[in-house]
């Protein structure tokens, strides 16, 4: 598997980064609210989906272009749900698939601080700043 992009941020420090490998990033509709969609598979996942749009709505991390994945999160998680409430373990595959989709969205500790509001355009740190041509000094 390949290495995973290194941010921004540690180009500018390293002195690397390059204008002509800058790629845009589209810029989606946040949501103010988003009911469940028809197939999500059980009452599990349904339940899923409002608390988790509960808690990502207020921090302008859900976009429509996030609707589905989320879907998949909400599945996933139903699923396990009946798994354990038959004594049944998951699959690690499983598992990890559930895993993943909550990084993915920032709800893991590790997580947590790489999730950003969507269209937010305000720089997180000061070395984003840097990237946007401000002097990063406060």
């Amino acid at each position: 598997m390949a290495n995973p992009r290194k941010p921004r941020a540690f180009k500018l420090l390293q002195g690397t980064d390059r204008k002509d490998r800058r790629q845009p990033e589209p810029e989606f509709p946040t949501l103010d609210d988003a009911p469940p969609p028809a197939w999500l598979l059980n009452d599990d996942a349904r339940a899923e989906w409002n608390r988790l749009v509960g808690l990502l709505v207020p921090t302008r991390v859900l976009t429509e272009a996030d609707i589905t994945a989320l879907g998949h999160l909400c599945n996933l998680h139903g699923e396990c749900l009946r798994l354990y409430r038959a004594s049944i373990a998951p699959h690690a595959a499983t598992l990890t698939q559930l895993r993943l989709y909550l990084a993915e969205f920032g709800m893991t500790p590790a997580s947590r601080g790489r999730a950003q509001p969507a269209g937010s355009g305000q720089p997180k740190n000061k070395f984003a700043q840097l990237a946007q041509g401000g002097t990063g000094k406060r």
